[in-house]
C-alpha cells in the first residue's frame, strides 16, 4: 500500500533519552490501542544521580486498524513523496494512504451510515526494532509518570 504527505504530529524525542526507549507495550482499552512507552531518566536525590524508569502512553482513539511490524522493514507499506517529510522515530500522519482509500472503500460496502473521519499514524520505535500503523480518529499522548 503507498502512503505519502507525512506530517509530524509529536517527536517523543522531547522526552526520551538519546539512546531511546526501554520498551514498548501496548493493549487495547475498548475501542482504543494504547502504546506504553518506558524509558529511564537520570534524576538528582540528595547529592546522587539515581536512574528511574518512567513511562508515557501514546492513545489512539476508536481504532479501526492496528499493525506491528518489526522495524526496519515496511510492512507492506511504501512511501512514495519528499523523503525528508517522513522522518523515523516520530508519530506521523500520512495525509495520503491507501490504507485510508481501502477502509473508505470496505466501510461503504458493510455500512449505510457515515463513516468517521479516520486517519493514519505511524511510529517507529529505534531501540527496541519495532514500527506501528494505526487507523484511529485521533491520538493523544500522556503525561510522563513514574514507573515503580
Amino acid at each position: 500500500m503507498k502512503i505519502s504527505k507525512a506530517k509530524v504530529i509529536y517527536d517523543p524525542y522531547e522526552w526520551l533519552p538519546g539512546y531511546g526507549e526501554s520498551s514498548v507495550s501496548f493493549h487495547s482499552d475498548g475501542s482504543d490501542i494504547v502504546l506504553e512507552i518506558e524509558y529511564e531518566k537520570e534524576q538528582l536525590e540528595g547529592d546522587k544521580n539515581i536512574t528511574n524508569i518512567f513511562r508515557r502512553d501514546i492513545i489512539f482513539k476508536s481504532v479501526r486498524y492496528f499493525m506491528r511490524v518489526p522495524f526496519p522493514g515496511n510492512g507492506g507499506f511504501e512511501y512514495i513523496g519528499v523523503p525528508s517529510q517522513f522522518q523515523l522515530g516520530k508519530l506521523t500522519e500520512f495525509l495520503d494512504s491507501d490504507l485510508i482509500r481501502n477502509n473508505a472503500q470496505e466501510w461503504s460496502r458493510i455500512a449505510s451510515h457515515q463513516q468517521p473521519a479516520f486517519r493514519h499514524f505511524s511510529i517507529q520505535f529505534l531501540s527496541v526494532n519495532i514500527a506501528f500503523h494505526v487507523l484511529a480518529i485521533s491520538v493523544l499522548v500522556s503525561d510522563e509518570f513514574w514507573v515503580e
